[in-house]
């Protein structure tokens, strides 16, 4: 009895070319689809070089224009620093661990509540 097993055996070469033949029809078929179904179908167009160009400037300005307000932004004195500081030690809060924390501490650093300007 023909055993299409055993044929496949005799003649491997046969197979890989059944193989690939069976891939090529898949790709044809993913092929087809793409360009007749208008689901499937890639509206995009390719961007031109001047577009591109436009783009990355204008991603490089960006950066470059942040980057200076970064550098314009005056350090804080020690001073100002210091009540920046404090103002955000003394903040009033509902929580009350956190209030008693920062009563604690005021009590430890008497010095630092008490600078007025």
């Amino acid at each position: 009895m023909f055993n299409i097993f055993d044929w496949l055996t005799d003649n491997p070469i046969l197979l890989v070319l059944i193989l690939v033949g069976g891939f090529g029809i898949i790709v044809l078929a993913i092929i087809l689809v793409r360009k007749f179904v208008p689901a499937f179908k890639n509206n995009e167009q390719p961007k031109s070089d001047k577009e591109i160009a436009e783009e990355e400037v204008n991603r490089l300005v960006v950066d470059i224009k942040g980057e200076e307000k970064k550098q314009e932004e005056k350090p804080l004195s020690e001073e100002e620093a210091v009540e920046y500081e404090m103002s955000r030690v003394l903040e009033e809060s509902d929580d009350p661990t956190y209030q008693k924390q920062a009563e604690e501490y005021q009590k430890e650093h008497p010095e630092e509540g008490s600078e007025e300007k």
